[in-house]
């Protein structure tokens, strides 16, 4: 078996050695994590003076990862069934009722696949192998095709809706398991939901519909760009994952549908809401753009553009990092400004737990990938707000929801639709990029 510093190439397709200490058991590691230095309360600029990347804290990254959420998951919410639970409370004691839906159980799938990956330890590979068998088993509708929504423990059928956002992350956390094990169920699996998502949730202008009824019938009100980002993503994982570069130019379908529009200006931000016919809802109507989003866009289609997509899209990239830093940076209180108006105005300041994640992990990658070190200070200045009011010192892991000045408002640490995918996601890149700069070195 490869050794877990050579698995990490796997992440983002990039060889990339990263160089690592055993890492110990799985049980009660939490009590390892290191904390790194944090800025105190009010002066989060303190990093702004140290803007090169050779003192960056790569290693705080693979740290918190490996002890302080991978393990937790893996005690918390793994079952002898492959079920996984995920409503878990601030100390990672599971919280009735307890169900899983497409999107949690699949991106649980991913999470342990990635520690795999990270780590090499055999307990991760098989609880995503676990993990996706129990999708295959419970959630595939083997009538009208595609997946349902969500089913209990047992694995029985609770709510039979098909959703485009699930299907999304169904082919991501698939395309993960197939990496880990190389099992070609779990490949064929991947494509046979982009069929169903390319032929059945497909409206007339060509973008995908959210909600259907178990049947494919039409349920939604509006459209979004949401799950069209995350079917986005997953396709350049599945890419990835099997080699097979038909779900890049799917990809590009996806991008080209959502960009081209607004492409030629900085504003509007990518909108997040439309209605039937793909306009954008105005400002004065309820529509806006969301910070973590913009984020997160900027580094999917950079990282695509790395694993294949056509050069050209990187300026689709630039300008959602545009977007994001200009727009949505909370520079008072370091992160991502929940939402902003399609003219550029904030809207919402309060913090959820993924939206740093996402804007730690597209302000790193594109300051290692493409030299922007100028973003390094707001990254680090969120990096530092969140170890000191996202992480908890007592339990570990990330808070749910934070005040915008940093008070706990949720502190649980898992529900349906929080599994730590995010948190996984920043740390997984903050690994293969601090490590493609070692060998660099």
């Amino acid at each position: 078996m490869m050794a877990g510093s050579d698995l990490i190439a796997g992440i983002g397709g990039v060889k990339t050695l990263v160089r690592q200490a055993n890492p110990g058991s799985l049980r009660n590691r939490c009590a390892a994590e290191e904390p790194l230095e944090v800025c105190p309360r009010g002066s989060y600029n303190t990093y702004m003076s140290n803007d090169n990347l050779s003192s960056f804290p790569f290693d705080w990254f693979r740290n918190h990862l490996v002890n302080g959420i991978l393990p937790h998951w893996l005690d918390a919410a793994a079952t002898d069934n492959g079920f996984f639970w995920p409503q878990l409370d601030r100390q990672w004691r599971r919280r009735s009722p307890g169900f899983a839906t497409l999107v949690s159980q699949s991106r649980l799938v991913s999470v342990f696949s990635t520690g795999y990956a990270i780590t090499g330890e055999k307990a991760y590979r098989e609880a995503a192998a676990a993990g996706a068998d129990f999708l295959l088993r419970a959630f595939e509708d083997r009538i009208h095709g595609g997946w349902y929504w969500s089913c209990d423990p047992a694995g029985k059928l609770l709510d039979e809706k098909k959703d485009c956002y699930g299907h999304a992350f169904a082919i991501y956390g698939l395309a993960h398991a197939y990496r880990a094990t190389k099992d070609a169920r779990y490949r064929k699996a991947a494509e046979r939901t982009w069929d169903v998502v390319d032929s059945r949730f497909r409206d007339k202008r060509g973008g995908l519909v959210w909600k259907m009824t178990g049947d494919f019938r039409p349920m939604d009100s509006q459209r979004s760009q949401n799950p069209m980002m995350h079917t986005f993503e997953a396709l350049t994982e599945l890419a990835d994952a099997a080699g097979d570069m038909q779900f890049i130019e799917h990809a590009q379908r996806i991008a080209d549908f959502l960009f081209l529009p607004i492409a030629g200006s900085d504003l509007p931000p990518l909108p997040e809401i439309y209605n039937f016919e793909w306009t954008p809802r105005p400002s004065a109507a309820g529509g806006y753009s969301a910070g973590g989003h913009l984020f997160e866009w900027a580094f999917l289609l950079s990282m695509a553009v790395e694993r294949g997509l056509d050069a050209s899209y990187q300026q689709f990239a630039e300008r959602c990092l545009r977007n994001a830093v200009d727009l949505a940076l909370d520079r008072e209180y370091p992160g991502a400004i929940t939402m902003v108006s399609l003219e550029g105005k904030p809207l919402n300041y309060a913090k959820s737990f993924w939206e740093p994640c996402e804007a730690i992990r597209a302000l790193l990658h594109f300051a290692v990938r493409h030299g922007r070190t100028d973003l390094l200070p707001a990254c680090r200045d969120i990096l530092g707000f969140v170890q000191q009011h996202f992480v908890d010192p007592e339990h570990g892991g990330f808070y749910a929801n934070l005040t915008r000045e940093g008070d706990v408002v949720n502190a649980m640490k898992g529900s349906e639709w929080k599994v730590d995918y995010h948190t996984t996601g920043m740390c997984a890149e903050a690994v293969r990029l601090g490590g493609r700069m070692m060998n660099d070195e």
